[in-house]
């Protein structure tokens, strides 16, 4: 149980707190790498995540998808919804 809520909590902070987009991307990335890391040790995705948390949360606040998102802005890609209004 210890073990899934470390990987939800790194998934999390990966992806990028404050958005539905970065926890998914997170969790992505996340499940990618622990399928290529399962034949190295039964250890050494742990150490992978360890480290990718601590790197994301020193250099890239906003975790991978701050990293992308004034990209994608820039491209039209994600932006703000028109309001909604109810007749």
């Amino acid at each position: 149980m210890i073990l899934e809520m470390g990987l939800i909590l790194a998934m999390t902070i990966v992806g990028g707190l404050g958005t539905l987009t970065g926890p998914v991307i997170g969790a992505l990335l996340l499940v990618i790498l622990w399928e290529f890391m399962r034949d190295i040790s039964p250890y050494a995705h742990m150490l992978l995540f360890a480290t990718l948390v601590i790197v994301v949360m020193k250099f890239f606040r906003g975790g991978l998808f701050g990293l992308v998102s004034p990209w994608l802005k820039q491209k039209n890609l994600i932006g703000k919804a028109p309001p909604f209004t109810v007749e």
